[in-house]
């Protein structure tokens, strides 16, 4: 009998024209038998040219469509391997409904009802084990009036509405907090007397920090914010300090952050200080000795992280300097 030739394989031979415009069109097994290569070869180039796989619909069997509604559509599509959106259409187009877990509902005994009402609706349910919401549906459905009902506010409540600061006085009415104190003040219309700053007041402002002044007036710390604005006084805990004429010189010459470091003071006042001044931002650092013998030795990523560079920054200095891109073994 005649010797059976077998095809010889292309596995690693260079891709033509013809075989790349075939990659992604057809399926990875049908174009590895088609070029003789191997089905790993295919997915290799074709996930190093990044292209995308494109497959026709799968047709929806029997069984696939009786689980249509069992379960939720991420779960469904994850066990039958389709995306989360054909196993939405799909039930839609059936008109079937999407799949919602539902508790099994509570079985209330004559003990049970009796908490209800007697105990705020968290507390029932922390001592039954079981929703609030529960407890809420199951009293109104009794009419069973809440035990911590709305306490109606007197005459004599009304009349100390902002005479002093929410809070203070939540601590004289009983069972008022200072957000229910808040609220009915704005439904009556009422609104909190501007408090006067005295000389004394005024004197701290500045030598102290916002929040230390805020707690020793009794203000709030916007309302110190505005009166220091008012008064054109500066921050408390910022000492200005004029700027020198070899501060000057600097700016412009290295990156802002370096030179904020050099000089001792933040960011932001060098940029503002450059800004003033008409200086144009540093835009490139200076490479090293030191920095460019470590071009190469690893990938862009590690050495841009090494140095606190962009990965295009030291991409780009490696090609000026004809250094080959590093390849681990």
């Amino acid at each position: 009998m005649p010797a059976i030739r077998k095809k010889k394989g292309r596995q690693g031979t260079p891709w033509t024209l013809a075989e790349l415009k075939q990659l992604g069109r057809k399926p990875d097994s049908v174009l590895a038998r088609r070029t003789a290569r191997t089905i790993q070869e295919v997915v290799a180039e074709r996930k190093r040219r990044r292209i995308r796989l494109r497959l026709p619909l799968r047709d929806w069997t029997a069984r696939e469509i009786k689980m249509l509604g069992r379960y939720n559509d991420s779960e469904l599509g994850r066990r039958l391997r389709r995306s989360r959106d054909q196993v939405r259409k799909k039930r839609v187009r059936f008109k079937i409904p999407p799949f919602q877990p539902r508790t099994p509902a509570k079985i209330w005994s004559p003990d049970e009802i009796r908490l209800i009402g007697r105990y705020s609706d968290y507390e029932v349910a922390r001592r039954l084990a079981c929703s609030a919401h529960s407890v809420f549906d199951q009293r109104r459905k009794l009419n069973i009036p809440p035990a911590c009902a709305p306490k109606h506010w007197t005459a004599a409540e009304h009349k100390l509405l902002g005479t002093m600061p929410d809070k203070i006085l939540a601590t004289q009415l009983v069972n008022r907090t200072a957000k229910a104190i808040a609220r009915r003040r704005f439904i009556k219309g009422i609104q909190m007397p501007s408090r006067r700053w005295t000389k004394a007041q005024n004197v701290l402002l500045g030598k102290l920090r916002d929040e230390e002044v805020a707690a020793r007036t009794g203000h709030s710390r916007a309302a110190v914010i505005q009166q220091r604005h008012t008064l054109g006084i500066p921050t408390g805990h910022l000492h200005y300090r004029p700027w020198q004429p070899h501060e000057d010189a600097l700016l412009g010459t290295d990156m802002d952050k370096a030179i904020a470091v050099r000089l001792g003071r933040t960011k932001s006042r060098v940029c503002a200080r450059r800004l003033k001044l008409g200086i144009a931002r540093c835009c490139r650092r200076s490479w090293t000795s030191k920095e460019i013998a470590k071009l190469g030795t690893a990938s862009d990523e590690q050495i841009a992280r090494r140095l606190k560079r962009t990965v295009k920054a030291v991409k780009t200095r490696r090609n000026k300097l004809r250094i080959p891109a590093w390849q681990p073994r």
